[in-house]
């Protein structure tokens, strides 16, 4: 998920494109995930810390900016988006 929103952008991100980036079936993608906003909300959940010391930290600090954008046109990444901003603030 993290390098299609890093190569494509977030709207690009479809299960479809992410099966494809992962070398999966679609069908077995649908199968753990409804639609894009799930798999979405997912992938945002996955974050771990925005202080790029690694690769993987990085790529997720450079992606994260696109999910906190999209949470502002999509209401249902709207309360998990809120959620990690008020726990970065807090230092959680």
């Amino acid at each position: 998920m993290f390098r299609v929103v890093r190569r494509d952008g977030l709207e690009q991100a479809s299960l479809r494109t992410v099966a494809a980036e992962a070398g999966l079936a679609i069908g077995s993608v649908r199968h753990s995930f409804g639609g894009q906003a799930d798999i979405m909300i997912f992938a945002m959940r996955t974050f771990a810390e925005l202080l790029p010391l690694d690769d993987e930290r990085r790529e997720e600090a450079e992606v994260w900016p696109a999910f906190a954008v999209g949470a502002r046109t999509r209401p249902e990444l709207r309360p998990l988006a809120r959620e990690m901003h008020d726990d970065l603030r807090a230092g959680d």
